[in-house]
């Protein structure tokens, strides 16, 4: 069955007869579906890490942040006195807004307040690097006025999820398949130097199709590792990916490798 290839690639070496011997479409077809396990398990990541700590992040902006109206080439704001927002979990990144100032905001006016961006009745400043701003003319603006509110940070915490699942599906398929695209022309590279030295006979679509099967496990690690607390360095993984996925097409080749035909008898 379709549906169980992930756990018979992962579980049993003789499977690999069956993948050697079937046609690399099917493969493909394979590692289509492999793409979708992994888009399912990236839209749960997103629903589960990011869109929680997001949906709080706006309701927080929505209760602190005074109204700020953007239009006719100024800001506006509902308090006249200067007002730095600071989410208590990102300390070192506040908001001064001082829409009653035109002047223009400097560097260390910047740091003595410790904040990272400055908006006053004309323009926004921000800190890129260290030393350096970053000035945003809003004095030039043109088109209704638009206020950032309570209202607008609510219904942009119920909008900006769905966008984000679209583009996180879209991002998870397609990159995946890049990825492993990519990973099964160096797996059957190593597949055929493999091949080669066991003399296993087997031909070039054969040993593609053992490339992707054998990416099966690195694969599920991968997706187990989304949820953990304890993640691992990049090159890590691309390591224990290359170590792991070479030794099934190693294991692979060697139960799926065609026996030589006993010369016959004269």
């Amino acid at each position: 069955m379709f549906i169980l290839d992930p756990v018979n690639a992962v579980t049993s070496i003789q499977f690999y007869k069956k993948v050697a011997a079937q046609s690399f479409q099917r493969s493909v077809v394979y590692l289509l579906y492999l793409a979708s396990l992994f888009t399912v398990a990236a839209l749960v990541f997103t629903w589960l890490r990011i869109v929680p700590p997001f949906t709080e992040l706006m309701e927080w902006m929505a209760q602190k942040v005074p109204p700020i109206t953007f239009g006719d080439g100024k800001v506006t704001s509902a308090t006249d006195t200067p007002y730095i927002v600071r989410h208590p979990s990102f300390p070192d990144f506040g908001v001064m807004i001082d829409t009653t100032r035109t002047d223009p905001v400097t560097p260390q006016m910047m740091e003595e307040s410790k904040v990272r961006v400055y908006v006053t009745g004309n323009a926004m400043y921000l800190i890129n690097r260290p030393g350096r701003v970053e000035v945003n003319d809003l004095s030039k603006t043109q088109g209704p006025p638009m206020q950032l509110g309570p209202q607008f940070f609510r219904e942009f915490a119920k909008i900006f999820p769905i966008v984000l699942y679209a583009f996180m599906a879209a991002l998870a398929f397609m990159g995946f398949l890049i990825w492993r695209t990519l990973a099964t022309l160096l797996y059957w590279l190593i597949a055929s130097l493999l091949n080669t030295s066991m003399g296993a006979g087997l031909g070039p679509e054969a040993l593609a199709s053992i490339a992707v099967y054998g990416q099966t496990l690195p694969v599920l690690l991968f997706i187990i590792l989304l949820f953990s607390p304890a993640g691992l360095p990049g090159m890590t993984m691309l390591t224990a990916g290359l170590v792991i996925t070479t030794g099934y097409m190693a294991l692979a080749i060697g139960a799926a490798r065609k026996e030589p035909v006993p010369p016959s008898a004269d």
